[in-house]
């Protein structure tokens, strides 16, 4: 059946077929937009967790390779290299992995003298922590690593262009008749949501990764105590909250393995794992939920002990180290700990308190060792 269309109704219809085009138009524009949006969202999430990232593992390289005892990394380079390998840094093209940008990153020393580009970005963060800005083909990150210096971290994108390719293509499509467009609005549409699935995805399992790698950068392998990493972050906490409460008092104790060295010369490193785990498990087994348990590094373990004033934990030192000392064990005699101990005071910081303990636990070794030093 052949209908006439008067030039009012071709009008009506032309008019409707503007509106839809320019609704379907309107929406792509809207969403990729968005789209837009959200991908630099998702940048800047990713590069604040590679400077956090960076953070704690830049401490942890200026300390004694604390990560030494976990089997699934020989050191701290490789922990970094499992990162960036595990993270969504990586899309499939064509069956090859192409890196989606490339990662720089340079740190800057704080007593140092630098150019004045840098100069300018130290400048502005003045009590910020960091400062990013998105361009449009990298992200740049400047930001400060505790007390030693800053980091400038920059992004170069290779690969996310697609994007805007495939809208632009899209829009030149929509021009060639209506019921085209409205097909590929559909199919847009399709691809939007599966991209919003996708994207879900790889945030969802980059968070996990990055849960995991915390886990392993926290907790030592070898006696299930924490880093010190993790160490550096709860005693800046105890220190900002006892220097604002007094009643939030604590103390800090350092213990040592006496004659370790011997241990392992003589019965081997294995043996000296499973002494050292054996002492870790005592201290675990008689601490408060309350306290906080880290090795230190090789022999040297540590305890942060919350509302804790010097007498009260001195009498729990005692316990802890006549504990240890009655521990059996099938080729020694006997293992001893020293011991040393330290309150909170008002002018103390992270290195003051530290340097007070630690110069307490050598007292107590050249007394005599298997002892308890305090102030």
């Amino acid at each position: 059946m052949a209908y006439y269309l008067s030039k009012k109704n071709k009008r009506r219809i032309s008019i409707a077929y503007i509106v839809i085009f320019g609704l379907f138009a309107l929406y792509t524009y809207n969403r990729y937009i968005d789209l837009q949006k959200s991908l630099v969202q998702s940048q800047i999430q990713h590069i604040i967790s590679d400077y956090k990232f960076y953070s704690k593992v830049h401490v942890s390289k200026s300390q004694k390779d604390i990560l030494i005892d976990n089997p699934e990394y020989i050191n701290n380079d490789e922990l970094v290299d499992e990162h960036a390998k595990s993270t969504p840094l990586f899309i499939d093209k064509k069956d090859k992995q192409e890196p989606r940008y490339n990662l720089t990153i340079k740190f800057f020393k704080k007593y140092e003298r630098h150019n004045i580009d840098i100069e300018n970005k130290i400048a502005k963060l003045a009590s910020k922590e960091y400062e990013y800005s998105f361009k449009d083909d990298y992200i740049e990150l400047f930001g400060v690593v505790y007390d030693e210096g800053y980091v400038n971290i920059v992004k170069q994108f290779k690969n996310l262009s697609f994007i805007k390719e495939t809208l632009s293509n899209t829009i030149s499509i929509i021009g060639i008749t209506a019921l085209l467009n409205i097909l590929i609005f559909f199919y847009l549409l399709t691809l939007f949501d599966e991209h919003e699935e996708n994207k879900k995805e790889m945030l969802s399992e980059y968070e996990q990764l990055s849960i995991d790698a915390q886990a392993i950068a926290m907790t030592d392998s070898l006696t299930g105590a924490s880093t010190r990493i993790k160490f550096n972050q709860d005693l800046v906490v105890l220190l900002e909250l006892a220097s604002r409460f007094k009643e939030q008092t604590f103390s800090f104790m350092i213990l040592d393995i006496d004659n370790f060295k011997r241990v392992n010369d003589t019965h081997g490193h294995d043996y000296g794992d499973e002494v050292l785990k054996r002492v870790a498990q005592c201290v675990q087994h008689n601490i408060r939920k309350t306290d906080y348990f880290y090795r230190w590094g090789g022999e040297e373990f540590v305890l942060l002990m919350p509302m804790s004033n010097l007498q009260k934990s001195l009498v729990y030192a005692q316990k802890l180290r006549e504990k240890i000392s009655s521990l059996k064990f099938e080729k020694i005699e006997q293992i001893t700990c020293s011991f040393g101990l330290v309150e909170y005071k008002a002018e103390d910081n992270e290195m003051s308190i530290t340097k007070r303990a630690d110069e307490l636990l050598y007292l107590a070794k050249n007394n005599g060792k298997n002892r308890v030093e305090h102030e």
